[in-house]
């Protein structure tokens, strides 16, 4: 009978938080104010070792594929519509001055 030899499991590659945050495009500090809650951005899922935090590679690797452009282009099943912008209140623009001068000397009568 030969001799069998206990293999460890393999283990998975962990990634610190600047290293993911190096792979997202942001900076470190975003990743541990979005794990706080402080911060409304999306995050892969964290592994909690001590005091350190990891994230597995394969949950990096699947929310990158999750969160790019052409997976957000899939999911949106309609075109934007481009909405008439609301009036802004405040000082006219110089279009609109002139436009208003013109209207105002092409009609008769108009105030002089």
């Amino acid at each position: 009978m030969p001799i069998q030899f206990h293999r460890p499991p393999v283990l998975e590659t962990l990634f610190s938080v600047a290293e993911t945050a190096a792979a997202l495009g942001v900076h470190p500090i975003s990743i541990y104010k979005a794990l706080a809650g402080d911060l409304k951005m999306p995050v892969p899922v964290s592994v909690r070792i001590g005091r350190s935090i990891r994230f597995r590679e394969k949950d990096v690797v699947n929310f990158l594929n999750a969160h790019s452009f052409a997976a957000r282009s899939r999911s949106i099943e309609s075109p934007r519509v481009n909405l008439p912008q609301p009036k802004r209140k405040g000082r006219p623009t110089k279009a609109d001055q002139i436009k208003k001068r013109l209207q105002i000397e092409s009609h008769p009568g108009g105030a002089a």
